[in-house]
């Protein structure tokens, strides 16, 4: 790594914390990584982050905790782990397919917007409480039903879709459109 200038080291990369644990797993040896070792990959590669390293590792942290595409995985040597966050962690995805990702993910969060929407559409013309009660809690139990009810739907779509996405992966046939091909083929 050769010098780097202050310009450098005050600007904040233009990427996402999904991309950078996304290279640091990818350019680890076994494609698995620590969270120490994203850490150290990110500072190394990146030297805005060596600094106010507390709110970008929380943010590390949160990403991998919540988002799906990273996977851990039982540590190869038999050290004990500290904290869950000591297991080695693994990605599903490839850096090249990440557009398509977010595409998914836009979708879904999309429906789950309009749909709340709706819900609250529908909530707006619900009778006071004082005039009928028992009216107004019955329609707002049906309201929050099938909002509950499209959430798990889509859900459920969403992770037969990352099953359906990593059966293609592997077999070199993926395309932007062969997830929704292969669900309507399998019903899914």
């Amino acid at each position: 790594m050769g010098t780097v200038n202050s310009t450098e080291e005050m600007t904040k990369p233009l990427i996402s914390y999904m991309k950078l644990i996304t290279l640091a797993i990818r350019n680890s040896p076994d494609q698995k990584c620590t969270l120490y070792g994203i850490y150290q990959y990110i500072m190394d590669h990146y030297p805005y982050y060596r600094k106010n390293q507390a709110e970008w590792k929380n943010s590390i942290r949160h990403n991998l905790s919540l988002d799906e595409f990273f996977v851990k995985v039982a540590r190869d040597d038999k050290q004990p782990e500290a904290n869950p966050f000591s297991k080695q962690v693994s990605v599903i995805d490839t850096l090249g397919n990440l557009g398509e990702i977010q595409r998914i993910r836009y979708q879904y969060k999309l429906s789950l917007a309009y749909e709340l929407n709706c819900f609250l559409l529908r909530e707006k013309d619900l009778p006071p409480v004082h005039q009928d009660i028992g009216e107004s809690l019955f329609k707002t139990g049906k309201c929050y039903y099938h909002l509950r009810q499209h959430k798990l739907a889509l859900d459920y779509y969403y992770k037969r879709a990352l099953i359906v996405y990593e059966q293609c992966l592997p077999s070199g046939h993926y395309t932007r459109w062969n997830i929704e091909l292969e669900i309507e083929a399998n019903n899914i």
